[in-house]
């Protein structure tokens, strides 16, 4: 998120200026909270990087989709004989593959 990543980098840059401040003033308090808010927004900038990377990820994973949606319907559009076939061939194999899993149980008369 853009938000976390300026957020982060601001508040790395103070931490530096903390850091700076706390060296020249011989201040180890005011140095050691530079350096903290320094890595806490190196973090915070990492993390804003990571989320925009993922939502990426899933808005061109769901353009994809819906790419591959609308292929698909115009081929069941225009061949349903087709689509019906496959969704018998497909529903059999499902059929076979769970009962593939469960022994058969013959009882006899």
């Amino acid at each position: 998120m853009l938000e976390n990543r300026i957020e982060g980098a601001a508040r790395e840059a103070a931490g530096q200026a903390h850091d700076v401040v706390g060296k020249l003033t011989g201040d180890l308090g005011e140095q050691t909270s530079g350096k903290i808010n320094e890595a806490a927004g190196a973090l915070q900038k990492r993390y804003g990087k990571a989320a925009d990377q993922l939502q990426d990820g899933f808005n061109r994973t769901a353009e994809g989709v819906q790419g591959l949606y609308g292929e698909l319907d115009q081929l069941l559009q225009g061949r349903p004989y087709v689509a019906l076939t496959a969704a018998v061939g497909i529903g059999l194999l499902l059929g076979m593959l769970l009962i593939g899993r469960r022994p058969i149980v013959v009882r006899k008369a």
